[in-house]
């Protein structure tokens, strides 16, 4: 319910700070970060036409952005379904096996074993996706990288790296937010 209404780290501002920025809407200040470092992460989610500090990605699922408040309550509720998932998929397992060896199979009602059986398939497909999205998350955790960023890092300036190889500038990436990964674990885990 937290995720679904609570604040993600929403960033209010006042058109004075626009005027002051030199910058005809908000999301030009935030491009210009470096020069305003209290609006450093803060990304615009174009789903809520909202600012968020510490914007990971707007998750459809729930209809609210993932930010800086409740990253760390995705996590667990992520960790949580996968968990969950995954004990029911093994105990749907255990008792068609049992049922099968025990030769109850012929005896049992078709229609509560037909029920196991599909939903423990749909759950194994929703834990196949849900680890790949848990490990991405992970990753991004352990090297201090959000959704949003690695997605779109050409758009935003501490990212870019420019090398003059021979005549044509080639743009590489940078992390100018890793600090290792405990230092980044530590961050994520430290209360906002």
């Amino acid at each position: 319910c937290r995720i679904l209404s609570g604040d993600p780290g929403i960033v209010a501002y006042e058109s004075s700070f626009l005027e002051e920025a030199g910058c005809k809407d908000f999301v030009d200040a935030i491009c210009s970060s470096e020069k305003y470092p209290s609006l450093s992460r803060v990304r615009h989610c174009n789903c809520c036409k909202a600012n968020v500090r510490g914007y990971d990605h707007h998750c459809p699922a729930f209809g609210n952005c993932i930010g800086q408040k409740n990253h760390r309550l995705f996590m667990a509720l992520l960790t949580g379904f996968v968990v969950a998932e995954s004990t029911y998929t093994m105990c749907s397992t255990k008792y068609i096996t049992s049922c099968i060896t025990s030769g109850t199979l012929r005896t049992e009602n078709h229609l509560s074993l037909n029920m196991v059986i599909g939903t423990m398939l749909f759950s194994v497909l929703q834990v196949i996706w849900q680890v790949v999205f848990l490990i991405w998350h992970v990753y991004g955790i352990c090297f201090n990288i959000r959704t949003d960023e690695w997605i779109n890092w050409k758009k935003y300036p501490e990212f870019q790296m420019k090398e003059q190889p021979q005549s044509d500038f080639e743009v590489k990436f940078v992390n100018p937010y890793d600090k290792g990964m405990l230092c980044n674990i530590r961050e994520f885990l430290k209360p906002k």
